[in-house]
């Protein structure tokens, strides 16, 4: 109740203020006057000349009105979307104020046409006046109004609710196919809106219809188990081009509004690359939080199709060769590998492995410290993995694909391998505070072939970072090089390497990785 009052205060204050400024200064003129004769009724001719300017000044005003709200329309949709037209269309402020607009100047026309010499409406003279001074009154609210539909934030507001009353749950079955194309539709919008904000440079609407678009995602999977089934029958027209086996397992995992989603957060981390870096940093950041999503509720389909979208990303930021946005991939990646190993074991190794295969794609060239960021992100998620006292063979698996990516920079004689040997010197001390001697001598065997100068300035250089934020403002503001203190105490007894640690085997991979071996190598897209 209180809602709908604050609503309707814009528009009541200006006629309340209008109409009591007539009324004073009619007061105060039948008072400088002659008041018996203020309020009376004058001749018809008077009568008629009122009525027909009340009809030409409504006329003239509506008409400027009107021009004002094209122009503004045509500029607002020409800078973020077409859809604010359909916005402008469904307001039904815009109806009612048109529609008193057209009211009132029939009304004073058809008026003017019953006056006679012997009848003058004086009820009817009084009520066009009242309408008329109404319309005017409304001019004020209306034009603020206006402006404030054709903000963005307004225009994806009105998107998604739109989105949302088409996946509503507790509606009738009725009308699927179009329910189906209302949300498709609204979705591919919100991200014309993204995208559009990417090419004026717009930073804020473009992070903003972002979160719109996983804010609507969100809103529709805790009501998606109660919408039928016929719900999920895929239309090819929402997927034209796309091979017949992909949209096959759309429509098997049950993930067609997911997968429009993420195909418009693919199209705005597109059009971000090498530009305009915190807006693919929140196309990642969405993407992870969807991931998080399909984790929490168990749903193997969604689960796989997000890590598509992450391997897609990685693979645009190196061929675009974009170190940042690979950053920032990398890391919300790692972050959905951290969050799924507990219920989800399979798919942190699958993680680990596109960390190490993608780290290695982009070790030469200008995006080398992207393949140091892939190593830190397996080093940090093996520790992660071990204070969670995660299953060992995972462990295992993740430090082989650490090592893995190690291995293959030193083939390709990548300038980021002295980065990637102070990755494996600190986790290697790491483990030896927590005596996994297995581990420790894997991993310092890895170090054999570095010439002894090279130790040691690994080991000075790392035990000489003690604060864990770097010096410059980066994207993860986290120092690579940094480690624990009782880690850093570790590490001269880990590079002097003592010979006792070869008696323990080194930790047995996963079955599950045999595909992986070292050596294995993927296809490239």
């Amino acid at each position: 109740m209180r809602s709908n009052v604050r609503r309707l205060l814009p528009w009541l204050i200006p006629l309340l203020f209008l109409g009591t400024g007539v009324g004073l200064l009619s007061l105060l003129s039948a008072f400088l006057a002659d008041p018996s004769r203020h309020f009376e009724i004058g001749d018809t001719g008077s009568i008629q000349f009122v009525l027909n300017t009340n009809a030409a000044a409504l006329t003239s005003a509506m008409s400027v009105l009107i021009a004002l709200v094209l122009l503004s329309v045509q500029l607002t949709a020409q800078r973020y979307s077409f859809n604010v037209i359909d916005v402008f269309i469904r307001s039904w402020v815009n109806a009612a104020l048109i529609g008193l607009f057209i009211l009132t100047i029939n009304f004073n026309l058809w008026l003017g046409l019953v006056l006679k010499s012997d009848y003058i409406p004086v009820g009817g003279t009084y009520l066009a006046l009242v309408m008329t001074t109404a319309c005017f009154a409304f001019l004020p609210p209306y034009v603020s109004y206006l402006f404030d539909i054709l903000r963005p934030d307004s225009i994806l507001a009105h998107l998604q609710r739109r989105f949302l009353k088409a996946v509503n749950p507790a509606l009738t079955a009725g009308h699927l196919v179009r329910r189906r194309g209302a949300a498709a539709m609204r979705l591919n919008q919100i991200g014309d809106v993204a995208r559009q904000a990417v090419q004026l440079s717009d930073g804020d609407v473009a992070r903003q219809s972002v979160w719109v678009l996983y804010g609507s995602i969100a809103h529709y999977l805790e009501g998606k188990a109660r919408l039928p089934n016929e719900w999920f029958d895929v239309e090819e027209e929402h997927f034209r081009g796309r091979h017949a086996r992909d949209i096959q397992e759309i429509e098997e995992t049950m993930t067609w509004p997911e997968r429009v989603m993420l195909d418009q957060l693919r199209e705005v981390f597109h059009a971000t690359l090498l530009k305009m870096h915190d807006v693919n940093n929140t196309v990642a950041l969405v993407t992870r939080l969807l991931g998080e999503q399909a984790i929490g509720r168990d749903d193997h389909g969604l689960l796989r199709m997000v890590l598509k979208f992450f391997n897609t990303y990685l693979r645009a930021a190196i061929n675009q060769g974009d170190v940042r946005a690979g950053y920032h991939v990398l890391y919300q990646y790692r972050q959905l590998a951290d969050r799924a190993v507990e219920t989800h074991p399979q798919v942190t190794l699958e993680i680990s492995r596109r960390l190490s295969y993608y780290g290695d794609a982009a070790a030469s060239g200008p995006l080398l410290w992207m393949s140091a960021a892939a190593a830190y992100d397996l080093r940090v998620l093996v520790q992660h993995c071990h204070q969670r006292d995660i299953d060992r063979s995972i462990i295992a698996s993740i430090v082989g694909e650490l090592i893995e990516t190690v291995r293959r920079a030193d083939a390709k004689h990548s300038p980021a391998l002295p980065q990637l040997h102070k990755t494996l010197a600190a986790l290697g001390s790491f483990f030896l505070v927590h005596s996994e001697r297995a581990f420790v001598r894997q991993l310092r065997a890895e170090l054999d072939d570095v010439p002894p100068d090279g130790l040691e300035r690994i080991g000075r250089e790392l035990s000489a970072v003690d604060d864990p934020a770097f010096w410059e403002l980066t994207d993860r503001m986290v120092n690579f090089d940094y480690v624990e203190e009782d880690v850093r105490a570790a590490l001269p007894l880990f590079i002097a390497r003592v010979e006792a640690w070869s008696a323990t085997p080194p930790p047995e991979p996963a079955p599950a990785l045999a595909a992986h071996a070292p050596g294995h190598r993927e296809g490239r897209s």
